[in-house]
């Protein structure tokens, strides 16, 4: 009896180890399995079907992606195949066709931006056709000179803002340039309420949501945009150049408050960008001011101690388009230039001749270039400044960093001498400036 009671304890023991053991591999495997399963690879689920495409555009999840997509892209398989783009389909998913190659434009059937449900109507954009290549044009600044003035004074004359590449400056900068932005908007708010404008005359440091509301805010007697009354979803840091304290203004030579709390590299890694951008910008007026006819030292003698700023922006995840928030409201800028590096998606432009707005998507190493009112005033209204407005649809934290190349605080605006535009008395660039901030709500 004795004996049996110790073989079926034995039993029992042995049973139970092997029981726990099989428990172990079997959740081992499954957890082996679902990890694999989230770390797929993202797919491109791509079909020449406009109803293949609807059913993706309804799904809730978005396999393998991080957010949803900014667009949705209907392509013709067909045409693919046709010219020898290699395609293979995953066994596991039928719906899901795999590309290793770049598509070529002539496959694209559609391209429709995946719009939240309470958009508005009037904040909705549209997809520019990569074939329609002069919409948004795209300047190599490795061309020889005379190829590239040719290009920016049809750019300027067409459609009043053109993207650049081949600039000189390097992936990398722009890369920490957003990084670094966004670790600035994560430092506590108390942190950077201690550093608010409105502590600092108003143009250098940290302003928050609601502080500056750009609809509506454009040059004296233009009404292209509209006013809106419309609150920006935004909050920002404003920078000045090194020379600030040699710009007679209490306000544009103000100094601008750092803080303590950043990496020490922080502030000298930004000074850096602001001056390659200073560089870059003196280089784009060089282009114009050729187109224009002008003389070399034009733009040197109105620029030589630029009233400059350097602003981080981001752009909350939601926006509640219901409330009346967006993410920059319709507006023009004020300057010369505008040199914007897009963390992501975001951008729209009017397309003045047409009265439709128009996505501008981020390209990798590549700046997008406003003109602004004061260059409009200079060229006699040869030249347009570009509406524009952010409408943050990625559902994530967008980030961008405009750079904002102003002449000199003194320097006097009138139409050039050989401009057919009616001749007006010339205006201040620190009066058009300090009008502008106290339009956009920064001045009180």
């Amino acid at each position: 009896l004795i004996f049996l009671q110790h073989s079926l304890s034995s039993f029992l023991i042995n049973s139970s180890v092997y029981l726990l053991r099989s428990c172990v591999f079997i959740f081992t495997c499954f957890f082996i399995f679902f990890f694999l399963m989230i770390r797929r690879p993202p797919r491109s689920t791509l079909s020449s079907s406009s109803a293949a495409s609807d059913v993706y555009k309804r799904q809730d999840t978005w396999s393998g992606l991080e957010r949803q997509p900014d667009v949705s892209i209907t392509l013709n398989v067909d045409m693919l195949h046709k010219l020898g783009v290699a395609t293979f389909k995953d066994e596991s998913q039928r719906d899901t066709i795999h590309i290793e190659s770049t598509i070529p434009p002539q496959c694209i059937e559609s391209i429709t931006a995946n719009d939240p449900a309470d958009l508005p109507a009037a904040l909705k954009a549209k997809i520019v056709n990569p074939l329609d290549f002069d919409a948004i044009p795209v300047i190599d600044l490795s061309a020889d000179r005379d190829t590239i003035v040719r290009n920016i004074a049809s750019a300027c004359t067409q459609v009043g803002f053109f993207q650049i590449s081949k600039h000189g400056i390097s992936s990398q900068t722009l890369t920490q340039v957003i990084e670094r932005a966004a670790d600035f908007f994560a430092l506590p708010q108390s942190t950077k309420d201690q550093l608010g404008s409105n502590l600092n005359c108003g143009a250098r440091g940290y302003f928050g949501k609601g502080d500056e509301n750009l609809g509506g805010v454009q040059g004296q007697g233009d009404e292209r945009a509209g006013a809106k009354a419309m609150v920006d979803n935004k909050e920002g840091f404003d920078m000045g150049p090194d020379h600030s304290h040699r710009i007679a203004s209490p306000v544009f030579g103000a100094k601008t408050p750092f803080a303590s709390e950043l990496d020490p590299d922080w502030e000298r890694f930004m000074s850096r960008y602001h001056t390659e951008m200073t560089e870059l910008a003196m280089r784009l007026l060089s282009y114009i001011g050729a187109a224009l006819n002008l003389p070399s030292e034009f733009f040197e003698e109105a620029f030589f101690e630029p009233v400059s700023t350097l602003r981080l922006l981001h752009y909350y995840s939601h926006t509640n388009y219901m409330a009346g928030e967006v993410g920059a409201g319709a507006h023009t800028d004020y300057g010369g230039l505008t040199i914007l590096l897009q963390g992501t998606g975001g951008l729209q432009v009017l397309n003045s001749v047409k009265g439709e707005w128009v996505h501008v998507p981020p390209t990798p190493g590549v700046f997008t270039v406003n003109l602004g009112d004061m260059l409009m005033r200079w060229s006699g209204n040869r030249y347009s400044s570009t509406i524009h407005r952010v409408i943050n649809l990625s559902n994530v934290d967008r980030y961008s960093v405009p750079f904002f190349f102003n002449p000199n605080i003194d320097t006097m605006i009138s139409p050039i001498a050989d401009s057919k535009c009616q001749k007006s008395e010339p205006v201040r660039c620190g009066d058009i400036l300090e009008d502008f901030y106290k339009q956009a709500g920064l001045f009180k």
